[in-house]
């Protein structure tokens, strides 16, 4: 199957493409020398809000993958991680080892997205950026479609759909799914892992893409 990605508007995800990391040892439990995070979260158990510690791992996604230039961008404002994906990293052994990703970390994933929750203003980004519910984006859509959105919010590289984000025991290593829609023929999904530094900070180590604009699926996943 062809499959059909527009450069121009894929810079901001296809700037996640990195070169695998190198093995690292799993954690099953905060080492002695592990820097201390703030967080009341329990790992394996999905609260009904995004957590402080989510906020911060998103923003890291955003600003690693952003163009300097980029002024605005359009959030759908829940998270997304469809059940295919879900599927995938739990069955799917091949998946799961492009990311050497351990299987607390995937379980946590799967835990954390099986229902979404909103998305509040509390990204840390230089970008301006707009949160648009499901019924907004529904209703523009069927308007006007892409031409409408583009035509509406100018200069940003689509929608953006992020999920909930997962954790291993430690909390030092994170996953999170980024979906960047922006046409009929346009867009791509990633699965994103990360670390958190002595400092407390995120960073992205690599990423994987989960799916591609086809000509066979624009229908169902090219438009939010």
């Amino acid at each position: 199957m062809c499959r059909l990605v527009a450069p121009n508007h894929l810079r901001w995800i296809l700037a996640l493409a990195l070169p695998l990391a190198a093995a690292l040892a799993t954690l099953p439990a905060r080492a002695a020398n592990d820097a201390p995070v703030a967080t009341t979260m329990r790992i394996g158990e999905a609260a009904p809000t995004l957590h402080a510690e989510e906020y911060r791992v998103l923003s890291a996604v955003l600003r690693h993958g952003l163009p300097a230039d980029t002024r605005r961008l359009v959030i759908e404002a829940a998270t997304v991680c469809d059940h295919e994906t879900l599927t995938r990293l739990e069955q799917d052994p091949a998946a799961v080892g492009k990311l050497e990703l351990t299987p607390e970390l995937v379980t946590d994933f799967a835990v954390m997205n099986a229902t979404p929750v909103v998305i509040e203003r509390r990204f840390d980004i230089a970008a301006d950026y707009t949160l648009l519910d499901r019924r907004e984006l529904d209703t523009l859509f069927a308007k006007d479609g892409w031409p409408g959105f583009f035509s509406k919010y100018i200069a940003t590289p689509g929608v953006l759909r992020l999920s909930r984000v997962g954790f291993d025991p430690a909390i030092r290593h994170a996953l999170v799914m980024v979906e960047q829609l922006c046409g009929s023929e346009c867009g791509a999904g990633r699965l994103v892992r990360l670390e958190r530094g002595d400092d407390e900070s995120w960073r992205v180590l690599d990423a994987t893409i989960v799916w591609l604009a086809t000509r066979a699926d624009t229908t169902a996943r090219n438009e939010p």
